[in-house]
C-alpha cells in the first residue's frame, strides 16, 4: 500500500541523495529537481515497498491565500496506475486542512492528458503562453 509522507527539510537531503541511487529517479533528472524543492514550500513523497512512486511540491505565492502546486511527478514505470490522482487528492486535502488557502494555481506543459486530469479536479485554464497553461482552482 503506498504511503505519502512529508519530507522535512532538515532530513530531506539524505533522503533525496539516497533516491539518487534509484535508476528511475536519476534517469528522469528528478533528484536535481527534488533538491531544488528544498528551498521552501512542502515536499511530499509517495512510496511503497517496491520503491519511489512520485512526489508533489507546493509553496505559497506572494498573494495571500494562494498556493502554487509547483510540481507533481510520477516515475515512468509507475505512471497510468492512479497515483497522480492519489497525490492530487492528498494535496487538495492538505489545502482544505490548512484552511487559509482560497485558490490553487499551477503552470503545466501543454499536455492534453494532464489538462484533462486537472479539469476533473476542478481546475480551469485561465491563461498561459505557447508552452504552458496557467490553471487555477478556487477552493
Amino acid at each position: 500500500m503506498p504511503m505519502i509522507v512529508e519530507t522535512e527539510r532538515a532530513n530531506a537531503r539524505p533522503v533525496i541523495d539516497a533516491a539518487g541511487t534509484d535508476a528511475h529517479w536519476v534517469s528522469e533528472v528528478c533528484v536535481p529537481h527534488l533538491r531544488k524543492c528544498l528551498e521552501g514550500g512542502s515536499l511530499w513523497v509517495c512510496e511503497d515497498s517496491a520503491g519511489p512512486i512520485g512526489h508533489y511540491y507546493y509553496s505559497p505565492t506572494t498573494e495571500p491565500g494562494v498556493i502554487a502546486l509547483d510540481s507533481i511527478q510520477i516515475v515512468p514505470p509507475r505512471q497510468c496506475r492512479g497515483y497522480c490522482t492519489m497525490l492530487l487528492n492528498h494535496f487538495l486535502q492538505k489545502c482544505h486542512e490548512e484552511g487559509v488557502v482560497r485558490k490553487v494555481v499551477i503552470a503545466i506543459e501543454r499536455n492534453h492528458f494532464a489538462v484533462k486530469l486537472y479539469e476533473v479536479f476542478g481546475f480551469s485554464i485561465v491563461g498561459g503562453n505557447a508552452r504552458k497553461h496557467l490553471m487555477e482552482k478556487i477552493l
